[in-house]
């Protein structure tokens, strides 16, 4: 076996050891600080971000009053500088969509994930709904 490797570095030469230079290696760290700092505005910048859609919409209740009219109670986390539209829904058996409104929710300075804005709504509806839900939300622009 070393005969064999004796006779490839007879043949082909060893590599020479190649020194780095105090500018490579300074180079080289300068390199790698710079692309931690680019990954790290990268995260804080997907972390900050303003959300795309508003914040935890949620069907409190609805009650189905009769074959044309039901009652949806929903919470939605108001923002400080977008108004929010919110679309509600009521579905039949078949969850097909009997009855469906868009509701505003206004901008407020003073909103908190603790005081969400309460949306009460009468859907009317084409038949007897089985359900009525919060359907999206979304800023309006």
């Amino acid at each position: 076996m070393s005969t064999t490797v004796h006779r490839r570095q007879d043949r082909y030469g060893t590599k020479p050891p190649q020194p780095q230079s105090a500018a490579g290696k300074r180079l080289r760290t300068i390199g790698i600080v710079a692309g931690l700092g680019v990954l790290c505005i990268g995260a804080a910048f997907f972390a900050f971000r303003p959300s795309g859609s508003p914040v935890d919409p949620r069907t409190v209740s609805y009650d189905v009053l009769d074959s044309a009219r039901t009652h949806v109670r929903a919470t939605v986390v108001a923002d400080a500088t977008r108004d929010i539209e919110c679309a509600l829904q009521a579905t039949n058996a078949q969850e097909a969509v009997v009855g469906y409104d868009e509701v505003r929710v206004p901008a407020d300075p003073g909103a908190s994930t603790a005081d969400p804005a309460v949306i009460d709504i009468e859907l009317r509806t084409t038949q007897l709904a089985s359900s009525g839900h919060v359907e999206s939300c979304w800023f309006v622009d």
